[in-house]
């Protein structure tokens, strides 16, 4: 019999909540909330530098799996479009969600302006290429 009761398990289960209006996820580790985040609310951090793929991603294993199809037999690193370390720490310091995507939006525009990219917010952030849409927007 475990030393914790259902209620107290449950209740530390899900203790990492994520602040996005009309996001009712809960994690028991900040790390799931953090992928949560990346994969879901943030523009995607990753992209594959092979000349002619536009894959973009939120996580890194996500990179590894394209990454044996778009590169069989080669081991690369993903690009990063921004400090994903960074947004993360904000996030985790109570920052207001509209603050976090604003610079978010800040961190992309200059790394799209060192990388030579000239497309929309939403090809930039990857959404559109995927979805068909973008909602990190505002």
């Amino acid at each position: 019999m475990s030393y914790y009761s259902s209620a107290t398990t449950t209740a530390r289960a899900g203790h990492h909540r994520c602040r996005w209006t009309g996001c009712p996820k809960t994690y028991g580790r900040s790390q799931e909330l953090h992928r949560h985040i990346l994969s879901t609310h943030l523009p995607y951090p990753y992209f594959c530098p092979t000349q002619f793929c536009s894959w973009r991603g939120g996580r890194v294993d996500e990179f590894r799996a394209h990454s044996e199809a778009c590169n069989p037999g080669h081991q690369s690193k993903p690009g990063m479009i921004y400090n994903t370390q960074l947004v993360l720490g904000l996030i985790d310091d109570g920052t207001a969600v509209d603050i976090v995507k604003s610079q978010t939006r800040y961190f992309v525009a200059e790394r799209a302006r060192e990388l030579g990219k000239t497309e929309a917010w939403e090809d930039l952030c990857g959404r559109r290429y995927r979805t068909g849409q973008c909602d990190c927007d505002g």
